[in-house]
């Protein structure tokens, strides 16, 4: 998780522990000091309280003192936006040069294979002679059929 939802969450959690810090206060009731049980009961749920609110104020404070850019100076850090800016242009330029060269190496492969096609398609038809005929065949298997002969 990153460092500024972390602190978003701890925040939420402060804000959720204030209210129920307000609404889970007991009203003070000053008529009734009678019955000391019940105020220091009162007292431990008012520290009770109070504890988990000073530790979501701790956890809050240490995810701000753990972002980055805290001990640099607004100028400080706009230059080194700018610098950051450069870089990443930079980047963009190499990009753009290495699409254009792949873009150059593909019209060249397209370019090879295509005459590599087209010498394949030339000479293809050179080597196939014509079909034989059917006398021919016929001939021809007549010829090379080998008759049984007999010996009586």
């Amino acid at each position: 998780m990153d460092k500024v939802t972390v602190l978003q969450q701890c925040v939420d959690q402060m804000t959720l522990d204030m209210f129920n810090a307000l609404r889970l206060l007991p009203p003070l009731d000053t008529e009734d000091d009678s019955n000391a049980e019940v105020v220091a009961e009162q007292l431990e749920r008012i520290k009770g309280l109070a504890k988990d609110l000073l530790l979501s104020a701790k956890r809050t404070n240490e995810v701000i003192d753990t972002l980055p850019g805290l001990d640099k100076t607004e100028a400080d850090q706009l230059e080194e936006l700018r610098l950051l800016q450069l870089a990443s242009d930079e980047e963009a330029r190499n990009l753009l040069e290495a699409e254009a060269e792949a873009l150059q190496w593909n019209a060249r492969a397209h370019e090879s294979l295509q005459v590599i096609c087209d010498t394949r398609l030339k000479k293809r038809p050179s080597k196939i002679s014509d079909p034989p005929s059917i006398s021919t065949t016929l001939t021809t298997t007549a010829s090379s059929t080998i008759l049984p002969t007999t010996d009586l």
